[in-house]
C-alpha cells in the first residue's frame, strides 16, 4: 500500500479491515513519503486487531528515484513508486498492491495465491470505462482494468524492465496519460505488443 500523513485516515481503515478478516500471515509493505509519529502509531496499533500474524514496514520513497521518469500531470510521488516496487522489494517473486480506499471483506489471501501463467505481469480486476477514454492510450476497451487491487508478477517485471515501459509510455506522444490507472493499463498493452 502506499500513503502518507494526507491518507493515512484511508490507510488504517484498509489494513484494519485486511487484518479483522484474515487468517493467513500478512505482511505489509507501506510504500511513504513520511509520516507522523502519531501516525506511525496508529498503523502499529492495527497489530494489536490481529488473530494471525500481521507486521509491516516501511519503504520511504523520494523525487530522487523518479529522475527518469518525465512529469506528468496527476501522476504522483506516491503513484510513481508503485510503479516501481520491483525495485523497492528485492527478492519477493510477487506482490498484491492495494489502494488505501479499500475495504476487504474477506481474507486477501484469496487474491494472493493466485498462480500466474508464463509472462504474465498482473492479475486485475476488468474496470468499464468509455471507448474514448481506451482509446487516448492505445488499449482494448474489454481490456482496461482498476489499477487499485492489483496482484504483481514482480519477477516478471524486472525481467521485462517494467520502469523503461512506463518511460516509453509517457514520452509516448500518441497517447494521452492523464493518471496512473491509465499507465497501467498503456504499460501492459505496450509491453505485450513487443
Amino acid at each position: 500500500m502506499a500513503s502518507d500523513n494526507n491518507y493515512i485516515d484511508l490507510l488504517v481503515v484498509a489494513l484494519s479491515s485486511i487484518v479483522l478478516n484474515s487468517n493467513s500471515l500478512i505482511h505489509s509493505f507501506i510504500l511513504t513519503t513520511g509520516l507522523s509519529e502519531s501516525n506511525v502509531a496508529r498503523i502499529a496499533a492495527i497489530t494489536e486487531l490481529s488473530v494471525a500474524d500481521f507486521s509491516y514496514e516501511f519503504i520511504a520513497i523520494s523525487e530522487e528515484y523518479f529522475r527518469e521518469f518525465p512529469k506528468v500531470r496527476k501522476l504522483s510521488l506516491m503513484t510513481n513508486a508503485v510503479l516501481k516496487i520491483h525495485k523497492f522489494t528485492p527478492g519477493l517473486p510477487k506482490i498484491l498492491y492495494l489502494d488505501c480506499d479499500i475495504i476487504a471483506l474477506k481474507d486477501i489471501a484469496e487474491c494472493f495465491n493466485f498462480d500466474f501463467t508464463d509472462n504474465q505481469l498482473l492479475e486485475v480486476c476488468v474496470n468499464y470505462v468509455s471507448p474514448q477514454k481506451v482509446g487516448r492510450i492505445g488499449v482494448n476497451y474489454h481490456d482496461y482494468f482498476n489499477a487499485g487491487v492489483l496482484l504483481m508478477n514482480l519477477d516478471q517485471m524486472r525481467e521485462l524492465d517494467f520502469s523503461y515501459y512506463c518511460n516509453e509510455c509517457l514520452n509516448n506522444s500518441k497517447m494521452t496519460i492523464k493518471n496512473d490507472q491509465d499507465l497501467l493499463n498503456a504499460v501492459t498493452n505496450y509491453a505485450n505488443l513487443q
